[in-house]
């Protein structure tokens, strides 16, 4: 996946995410709620077995892949957790 993490956007690679996702974690649904030049925010909306470390996880793989896309100053935040009882896990990407 290297080649497509430094050649894409962070929107795309995001985007390709979401269908990647789906081949490690079954069932579950990782989708891109909201996009723009230096944020994107994705909501987990499905996983059998929610899990605080996975989400982590996911959350730390989504950073480093923005750093190896070339972004700077990059941020991943969990603001909602299926783990503490919201209805979806909701990452918040930003970056400079």
């Amino acid at each position: 996946y290297s080649i497509f993490i430094k050649a894409g956007t962070p929107s795309f690679i995001m985007n390709r995410a979401t269908k990647i996702f789906s081949s490690y974690y079954r069932p579950c649904e990782l989708i891109v709620a909201s996009s723009n030049s230096n944020n994107i925010v994705t909501h987990i909306t499905q996983f059998e077995e929610p899990n605080e470390l996975i989400e982590k996880r996911i959350a730390g793989w989504m950073e480093r892949a923005l750093e190896l896309s070339g972004c700077q100053r990059v941020s991943c935040v969990i603001t909602r957790s299926m783990t503490k009882g919201d209805s979806l896990t909701e990452i918040v990407m930003k970056w400079e």
